[in-house]
């Protein structure tokens, strides 16, 4: 049997999941790898999902957008419902404030 527990997949894997319709797990967000986790969502939603440029992350990944793409739960959590919080965390060096 190939059954992968919760606990073992990437959070990519378990991100997919959602994206097919399903919601993250309880505590998913109160874990302490919540923050790691937020980060690679981030990218993978604004990289592979969205196909988005670094250029094009700070002005078209909005808080809608988080919220459309099942991440409404990691913007309150692990953000305080902040989607730059959230971009700048992911691309620390890239994203510049202007």
């Amino acid at each position: 049997m190939n059954i992968i527990k919760e606990s073992e997949k990437s959070a990519i894997e378990v991100y997919k999941v959602v994206l097919s319709g399903r919601r993250f797990p309880k505590g998913y967000w109160q874990k302490p790898e919540a923050r790691k986790n937020a980060i690679e969502i981030t990218k993978y939603l604004s990289e592979e999902v969205l196909e988005l440029s670094v250029n094009d992350v700070k002005k078209k990944l909005t808080y809608q957008v988080f919220r459309d793409n099942g991440l409404g739960g990691m913007l309150s959590r692990i953000y305080n419902n902040s989607s730059y919080e959230a971009i700048d965390t992911a691309y620390p060096e890239q994203i510049q404030a202007k």
